[in-house]
């Protein structure tokens, strides 16, 4: 199984604290997002991870450079256009190394507890999200809708808060026909939409062409998304 880690983006709600360093190099309790992640991923079944870097690129990738005994290799990908494009982008160029593969994607500013990344891989549905139903919403969550069976019939960031069933944390994995069929809707949203759109877009796309995709719970499991230097604060509180 490969992975595919984000981390092109700027970071710009962080202010300051982004300015020299990608979100993924941020420390948590002295260890980097990019640290726990890869900690993660080593216990798990990837064999191979994909890294796509943007903003403070040379820095990513002069610790990866650095990583030994890892149990896994590791390509990094330099999205050239990050501060032109949103991270619908950043799938696409990826697409290249695991259209047709099995793989999961992770969002590169989320810290999870590893469990939620093993329940994840078990489940054989070609395209499954990880969804937290307990967190309380407001307008900036990617927010889900549930069918009962678990299976997703609605993502986006615009919907009612009332009325989602959920979040979308930014971790999602992939079978061989699923990663297809991602990558395909990633290439026509962008065709349709541009670079700026998020690629949930594509997701969305492919729910209404009647694509079935599953959700996978993160069960009371402790994550969250470093946008913000309160959620840093938070994360400080966090169990990872």
């Amino acid at each position: 199984m490969n992975g595919l880690i984000l981390a092109a983006g700027m970071g710009n709600r962080l202010n300051e604290i982004s300015e020299t360093k990608p979100k993924i190099l941020l420390e948590v309790s002295g260890r980097t997002i990019l640290d726990r992640m890869l900690s993660a991923i080593s216990v798990s079944d990837i064999t191979d991870v994909v890294i796509v870097v943007g903003h403070c690129s040379e820095l990513v990738m002069e610790i990866i450079s650095n990583c030994k005994n890892l149990g896994f290799s590791i390509t990094c990908i330099n999205n050239r256009d990050y501060a032109k494009t949103n991270n619908i982008y950043s799938v696409h160029i990826a697409s290249e190394y695991l259209k047709n593969k099995e793989f999961v994607l992770f969002n590169g500013d989320l810290l999870f507890q590893k469990q939620i990344l093993t329940d994840l891989t078990k489940k054989t549905q070609e395209i499954t999200l990880v969804v937290d139903t307990t967190k309380e919403l407001g307008c900036e969550e990617m927010k889900i809708k549930l069918a009962r069976t678990g299976q997703v019939i609605e993502i986006t960031k615009e919907m009612n808060p009332e009325t989602a069933d959920g979040e979308y944390i930014g971790m999602m994995k992939f079978k061989s026909k699923g990663s297809n069929t991602f990558f395909n809707a990633v290439k026509e949203t962008i065709e349709n939409y541009g670079k700026d759109v998020f690629y949930e877009s594509a997701l969305q796309h492919l729910i209404r062409q009647n694509f079935e995709i599953y959700s996978s719970k993160t069960n009371g499991q402790d994550w969250i998304e470093i946008d913000t230097k309160q959620d840093l604060s938070n994360a400080e509180r966090m169990c990872f």
